[in-house]
């Protein structure tokens, strides 16, 4: 195993450490920590991520945006018990990753660093575990780093992850942790997220802005809307997308689709973004309002048009064959000219974007995660569309540009802030093509995203590019290559 000299330790290079899965909620503020104990984990974490070679944690051009970040720019998340705590079980840890397997041990603590909080979940991540009471002998045996007090410091990563790997490239699919896990309590039924953000200690910064819950529908709420499940269920009430009856009479609709995982992991951004792609959509681009579909957090519920309706035409994001469902008998039934697909959501680095979790287990079953080869199929089932047009702004969305243009849609056009590696802020690239008018050409507007972006495109045919958001023809189309 390959080793490197930290000062007071030596600190392993990657652990063996298994885990399991469940899910995150939202985090009441807790105190601040003042344990030297506490302190010390948060030093040693920091300084064995920075012990390893950068281009074995992630890719190039990642490693030259983490080796300009200072401390005070990341994050820091802990779950332990206090001094004064009611409750003194150990913790267990759950990722989304399916394939981690059950944790063989309770944890004393979970440290994670989030050294990229300026972007949206779908991004590197490191997780440690504090197991307190060992000789060094049983700490190695764990794969872990003595540290002293009988404390061992573990890195947490997939059982199937190798101790040591010659390139970052390879190995990523398998073992990187892009989205922050549950930690409970051991004899916690209701699995209540211990793991908290603690802005400005040790020497690390502000924690990112959370955005508000997702409301639970009220009964009112779901007054003459159809049946509404409430908890972890979700509303079941929309109507789909309505077509047109008369003989080849073709019009636009779109999809909206703006996740977040947990109340802990949704973007401070999503629903104003869900919001101003709604109303840039019916208000300046022509789409009827009840063409266009939104799915968004666990309960769809949001005030799309500012009316005080805060269900409107929004449905859940917590399974992906609602939406798979809907593109599917929208495709199936519809004369469809242009098919605009919006995509803001926590992504995982095989490019599959997390739905809701639906469950509350924490762990990415198949019906809470979107592949791209999901997506992909979706859109072969829409081959009738005379054009489809999506708009990604999310973590690794070149994967899915890829996918598609390997698949050969000659229908699609796809334009991405990210590439394979990328991490997108879950904003900037949207914010260019809100300010879109009826007139701005859709590969312009991504054109300018490149000065101070690294998006990824794909237009089918010559003239996918030469069309506005509503998939008339544009003005001043230029192509730069």
């Amino acid at each position: 195993m390959l080793r490197y000299w930290i000062p007071l330790m030596m600190l392993g290079y990657w652990s063996n450490w298994s885990t399991r899965t469940v899910t995150t909620s939202v985090i009441p503020q807790n105190p601040t920590p003042s344990s030297n104990h506490i302190e010390k984990w948060a030093n040693l974490a920091y300084e064995y991520i920075y012990s390893i070679p950068c281009t074995h944690l992630m890719s190039q051009r990642n490693c030259r945006i983490f080796q300009s970040i200072n401390k005070f720019n990341m994050n820091v998340y802990l779950a332990y018990n206090h001094e004064n705590s009611t409750n003194t079980e150990k913790f267990r840890l759950v990722l989304p990753r399916k394939q981690y397997s059950s944790q063989k041990f309770l944890n004393d603590a979970i440290l994670a660093i989030d050294p990229f909080p300026q972007f949206t979940f779908g991004h590197r991540l490191f997780i440690f575990a504090i197991h307190r009471n060992l000789g060094q002998l049983e700490c190695r045996k764990r794969h872990g780093d003595f540290i002293g007090d009988k404390e061992c410091l573990i890195m947490v990563t997939k059982s199937e992850c190798p101790n040591e790997r010659d390139s970052y490239k390879d190995y990523k699919r398998r073992c990187d942790t892009d989205i922050l896990p549950l930690v409970y309590h051991s004899n916690d039924v209701y699995t209540t997220q211990q793991l908290v953000c603690y802005s400005n200690f040790s020497g690390f910064g502000q924690c990112r802005k959370l955005p508000l819950r997702d409301a639970i529908p009220t009964p009112k709420d779901c007054q003459n809307s159809g049946v509404c499940h409430l908890g972890r269920a979700s509303i079941k009430s929309q109507r789909p997308l309505e077509c047109l009856k008369q003989y080849n009479s073709r019009e636009n609709y779109a999809f909206l689709l703006s996740t977040g995982w947990n109340d802990q992991t949704l973007s401070f951004y999503a629903e104003s973004n869900a919001k101003r792609m709604w109303q840039a959509l019916t208000k300046v681009h022509n789409y009827p309002k009840k063409h266009v579909q939104t799915y968004f957090g666990n309960y769809g519920v949001i005030d799309l048009d500012g009316d005080g309706n805060h269900i409107d035409t929004a449905r859940p994001a917590n399974r992906d064959v609602f939406f798979k469902d809907a593109i599917k008998k929208l495709c199936q039934f519809c004369n469809i000219y242009t098919l605009f697909i919006y995509m803001n959501s926590p992504a995982m680095s095989d490019g599959s974007m997390l739905m809701w979790d639906h469950d509350g287990h924490g762990q990415a079953e198949n019906y809470e995660r979107f592949s791209p080869n999901e997506i992909v199929n979706s859109l072969i089932r829409c081959n009738k569309a005379r054009l489809i047009v999506l708009l990604i702004d999310q973590s690794y969305a070149g994967i899915l540009v890829k996918k598609i243009r390997h698949a050969k849609l000659n229908n699609v056009a796809v334009y991405a802030a990210t590439g394979v590696d990328d991490y997108s802020d879950g904003r900037t690239f949207t914010s260019h093509f809100l300010k879109a008018n009826t007139s701005s050409c859709m590969y312009n507007i991504y054109s300018e995203t490149r000065k101070t972006m690294r998006p990824t495109f794909y237009e089918s045919f010559n003239d996918s590019g030469k069309v506005s958001m509503s998939g008339l023809p544009c003005n001043s189309y230029v192509r730069n290559f």
